[in-house]
């Protein structure tokens, strides 16, 4: 009654009147929407292509494009937290609270006539984060945008940071 009158600005007489016809019998009704829940993803592409992916202590792409060191791609913090696809492209897993690879980012630089870098997100991927490599000397957390920006962020960081430093995105 009080949606009736709301929605419909009925009084209480009509009201009474409008549900009355319903006394009985249910009224024919439309689906509000087209929703339907979305099948179960299936991960399993996702983490063969993590597997087959070719694990790399330098990758020219964040050496000559992005300015990384080939010490700090190859150190113990960043090892094996990205690798490289069959087209040379930088290939970082995001992970679920449970760590389970959920998705993969791949980033190059651009093309020869290209302006943009290259950014992929595998399809039926699911948000999620990355993570660096974790030491149990670890006293810091620092949260960046990118996998990248965590590799330069630890560059500029003094020696004594480097140890203590976790990345996350």
């Amino acid at each position: 009654i009080d949606l009736l009158q709301w929605r419909e600005g009925l009084t209480l007489s009509d009201c009474r009147k409008r549900l009355r016809s319903f006394i009985g019998a249910f009224p024919e009704s439309s689906p509000v929407s087209s929703w339907k829940p979305k099948a179960k993803i299936d991960l399993r592409h996702i983490r063969l292509e993590w597997e087959t992916a070719k694990k790399v202590e330098h990758l020219p792409f964040l050496e000559k494009s992005r300015g990384l060191d080939p010490t700090t791609i190859a150190c113990e913090r960043f090892r094996d937290t990205f690798r490289t696809d069959t087209h040379h492209n930088a290939v970082f897993p995001y992970r679920n609270s449970s760590i389970d690879i959920i998705a993969l980012e791949r980033r190059n630089r651009p093309t020869k006539d290209g302006e943009k870098s290259f950014k992929s997100f595998s399809t039926g991927g699911q948000p999620g984060f990355w993570i660096s490599n974790t030491s149990p000397a670890d006293m810091r957390l620092v949260i960046v945008e990118s996998p990248i920006d965590a590799m330069a962020h630890f560059e500029m960081s003094p020696p004594e940071e480097r140890s203590i430093t976790r990345y996350a995105d």
